[in-house]
C-alpha cells in the first residue's frame, strides 16, 4: 500500500548503500538515518583477507536490508582505533564484528565465535533481532595486583565486593584511558590516596576503566569522563568537590567523619584551621544549645570542613564570646566573622559567601568550585595576564567582589592560554577584543550580558555588576554585523539581522548550517 510509512521505509531501506565503508563523511548519513541497528566489521584494507571478507559480508547484507546497517572499518587509519576501544577490541582480534543498537544505552552485542563467514553472521544478526542474544556488557579478569598501589583497580568482577563493603568509605573514579582530564586528574588521586595511607584511613581510592567495564558504568548512569562518586555503607553519591590532592582528602575526611570536628582545646583549633584551607569554627557554652545544634545542622548540608567547640580557652583564643561562628581561610582578608542570628541558613549563607576567593582565576582546578558552587552568577573578565592593565583591572574586579559578594562570583581568564581561548569563542569573543568583560547566569538557560560600553577599565567593572545586581541590562543574544559581501559566494552567510529576510521568506527553500568555527566536523 502507498502509505507515507511504507514510502518512508522504502526510500530509508534503499538510499545507502549495502555496504558502508565508514568515514567522518559518511558517519552523518549512518547515524542520522531511521535504521539504528547496526554490524561493524572491524578490518584492515591491507590484510589479504580483506577482498574474500568483505565478499563474504556483502552477501549476507541484503537479507537484512531496512533493518540493519552492515558498516566496514578499516583498522588501518588510526582515527578508528578509538572506535575498536570503545567496543573493548584490539587489533589482534580483527578481522571480528559488533553488533549496537543506537538506543538510548547503545546496547552492544558481540558473536560467541570469532569465526567469520555467512552461517556465523547471519546466525549473530538474527539472534540479536530475535532477543536470543543478551547484551554484551565488557569487563576483563581481576588483575593480581589490584590491591598493590593505593589506588585500588576494580573491574565489574570485583566492583560490588570492594566499592559496595559497607564497613568502608570508598571513593571510585570511572575513567577513560583516551580522556585528557582523567590524564590531569591521575597524579592528583594517587598523591590522595597515598596520603589516606599513611594517615591509616580507612577510606579507599579506587579507580574503574569505564570503556571496558561497561556493566559497573551503566549502573551508576557514568555519561562522562572522569565521573567521581562517593560510597558510603553501601550508598552511592556524586563528588563536587575540587580534583587536587588536599580537595579529595579534605572532602574525603568531611564525609567519612562527623560533621564537625570537636576541637577542646587551643592547640586541636589551630592544628584544624591549619589543615584546611577553609575552617569554619562555632563557639558555643552548651553543644546541646539550639545555637548550636542549628551549626551543626549547616555542618551536615556543607562540604567545607566544619568545628565545634565548648572551650572558653579556645573562644578567648580566637577573641569571640560565646556563641559565634567564624570563617579561617587561607586567602583574602584570612578571615570572617558571623553576624546575626544563628540559624542553619543563615550559617550555611555565610559560609557559601565567604569560602572561595573574592576573585578566581580560571583553571582546570578551579572549575569543579566554580561550577559546583551556590552562586551561579559568574562576572568573567578575560584579560592577558602578562599586560599592563591587567593589575589595575584586577584590582576593579576585587573592588567588585567585595560590594558583590555572596551574589556573584567574579573570575578571571588567561587568553593567553591556548586553552581558554575556546571560552572566548563561546561568548563570540576574539583576541583582538581583549580585555573584555561578560556575567553568565548558569540557572537562566546560560543567559550571557555585556556592558554598555566595550572599554573596560577598573570602574566600568563595577557598573556592570551594579547594573546586572540592579536588572537593567538587558540578555546579550550574540550576532554580528551582516558582511557587505555576504551574497557574494555561493554559500550565504546569515547573521541574527539578515536571518529572517533570508532563511524565512516564504517563497524561498533554504539550506542552513549552524556551525562552529572550532569544529572538526564543520571544517570537513
Amino acid at each position: 500500500d502507498l502509505t507515507a510509512d511504507n514510502i518512508a521505509n522504502f526510500i530509508s531501506s534503499n538510499s545507502l548503500p549495502i555496504i558502508i565503508e565508514f568515514s567522518q563523511e559518511a558517519a552523518q548519513k549512518i547515524f542520522s538515518g531511521e535504521i539504528k541497528n547496526h554490524l561493524l566489521l572491524f578490518i584492515s584494507e591491507g590484510s589479504d583477507a580483506f577482498k574474500s571478507t568483505l565478499d563474504m559480508y556483502r552477501e549476507v547484507a541484503p537479507t537484512y536490508k531496512g533493518k540493519v546497517l552492515f558498516i566496514y572499518i578499516n583498522i588501518d587509519d588510526d582515527d578508528h582505533l578509538r572506535i575498536l576501544e570503545f567496543f573493548g577490541m584490539k587489533v589482534d582480534e580483527c578481522p571480528g564484528v559488533r553488533y549496537i543498537n543506537l538506543g538510548a544505552d547503545m546496547t552492544k552485542f558481540k558473536p560467541e565465535s570469532p569465526t567469520l563467514d555467512k552461517d556465523t553472521i547471519s546466525t549473530f544478526v538474527q539472534g540479536v533481532l530475535d532477543g536470543k542474544i543478551t547484551a554484551h556488557l565488557m569487563s576483563e579478569e581481576i588483575p593480581e595486583d589490584w590491591d598493590s598501589k593505593p589506588v585500588k583497580t576494580l573491574v565489574a568482577k570485583n566492583f560490588n565486593e570492594v566499592a559496595k563493603d559497607k564497613s568502608k568509605d570508598v571513593f571510585v573514579e570511572f575513567y577513560a584511558p583516551w580522556c585528557g582530564h582523567c590524564k590531569q586528574l591521575a597524579p592528583e588521586y594517587a598523591s590522595a590516596a597515598q596520603e589516606l595511607a599513611a594517615a591509616d584511613s580507612a577510606a579507599k581510592l579506587v579507580k574503574v576503566d569505564a570503556t571496558v567495564h561497561e556493566k559497573s558504568a551503566e549502573q551508576y548512569e557514568v555519561r562522562g569522563y572522569p565521573t567521581i562518586k562517593f560510597f558510603a555503607s553501601g550508598q552511592s553519591q556524586e563528588y563536587s568537590g575540587g580534583r587536587t590532592a588536599s580537595d579529595i582528602v579534605a572532602w574525603l575526611k568531611k564525609k567519612s567523619g562527623p560533621a564537625a570536628e570537636s576541637v577542646e582545646t587551643v592547640e586541636a583549633a589551630k592544628a584544624f584551621v591549619d589543615a584546611n584551607d577553609v575552617a569554619i569554627i562555632g563557639f558555643f557554652a552548651d553543644a546541646e544549645s539550639d545555637d548550636a545544634k542549628a551549626f551543626i545542622k549547616a555542618a551536615q548540608q556543607s562540604e567545607s570542613m566544619f568545628a565545634i567547640t565548648t572551650s572558653a580557652d579556645v573562644a578567648s583564643e580566637y577573641s569571640v564570646s560565646a556563641p559565634a561562628v567564624s570563617l579561617f581561610k587561607s586567602f583574602d582578608e584570612g578571615r570572617n566573622n558571623f553576624e546575626g542570628e544563628i540559624t542553619a541558613e543563615a550559617v550555611s549563607a555565610f559560609v557559601s559567601a565567604n569560602s572561595l576567593p573574592l576573585v578566581m582565576e580560571f583553571t582546570d582546578e578551579a572549575a569543579p568550585k566554580i561550577f559546583g558552587g551556590d552562586v551561579k552568577v559568574h562576572l568573567l573578565l578575560f584579560v592577558k595576564k602578562s599586560a599592563d592593565y591587567f593589575d589595575s583591572l584586577k584590582g576593579g574586579l576585587e573592588a567588585a567582589a567585595k560590594k558583590f559578594k555572596g551574589k556573584m562570583l567574579f573570575i578571571f581568564i588567561d587568553t593567553e592560554k591556548e586553552d581558554n581561548l575556546r571560552i572566548l569563542e563561546f561568548f563570540g569573543l576574539e583576541e583582538d577584543d581583549v580585555p573584555a568583560a561578560r556575567i553568565i547566569n548558569m540557572e537562566e538557560e546560560m543567559a550571557k550580558y555585556r556592558p554598555a560600553a566595550d572599554e573596560i577599565t577598573a570602574a566600568s567593572i563595577m557598573e556592570f555588576a551594579a547594573q546586572y545586581d540592579a536588572g537593567e541590562l538587558k540578555r546579550h543574544l550574540m550576532t554580528e554585523d551582516t558582511p557587505d559581501d555576504w551574497d557574494a559566494t555561493p554559500v550565504k552567510i546569515l547573521t541574527g539581522h539578515n536571518f529572517a529576510d533570508v532563511a524565512l521568506k516564504a517563497d524561498t527553500f533554504a539550506f542552513v548550517e549552524f556551525y562552529a568555527p572550532w569544529c572538526g566536523h564543520c571544517k570537513k
